[in-house]
Parts: structure tokens; C-alpha cells; sequence
């Protein structure tokens, strides 16, 4: 396994993902009550988070319920 790959992991087994999905939610609230040019940040900055919850599951098999929540909301 390269060096790379063992960093990915490890930056991902590092990540506090019910906070994440907090943040998640708190930025989406704000959206609503930002200009557009900050509404279209945050919006690149909660895709970026979605490849992360996604590549955690995809490519380094963590537990869809540990990564979005029991509910899976963030797949939807």
C-alpha cells in the first residue's frame, strides 16, 4: 500500500462524522441567508464534503451509519 493511501485512511479515520454532519446541516441553513456569491461557496464547499462521506464508504468501506447517520439522509 503506498503512503498515499495510508494518509487518505488515516485523514478519514480521523473524521468526527456526526459533527460533520452538523456542520453539514448548519451551513445548508445558511445558505438561505447569505448573497449568492457566499450561498455558491458553501455550496462547493457541502459537495466537497459529500465526496468525502462518499469516498469513506465507497473506497475505504467505513459504515454507511457511521458516515451519514442511521437515517442515510445525506444519500437522498
Amino acid at each position: 500500500m503506498s503512503d498515499e493511501v495510508i494518509l487518505k485512511t488515516n485523514f478519514l479515520l480521523n473524521i468526527d462524522f456526526p459533527l460533520l454532519r452538523e456542520q453539514k446541516l448548519a451551513l445548508l441553513d445558511a445558505c438561505d441567508l447569505v448573497p449568492d456569491n457566499v450561498r455558491h461557496a458553501f455550496e462547493g464547499i457541502l459537495g466537497i464534503l459529500d465526496d468525502i462521506q462518499d469516498q469513506a464508504v465507497d473506497k475505504y468501506c467505513l459504515s454507511p451509519e457511521v458516515v451519514f447517520g442511521h437515517d442515510g439522509a445525506w444519500r437522498k
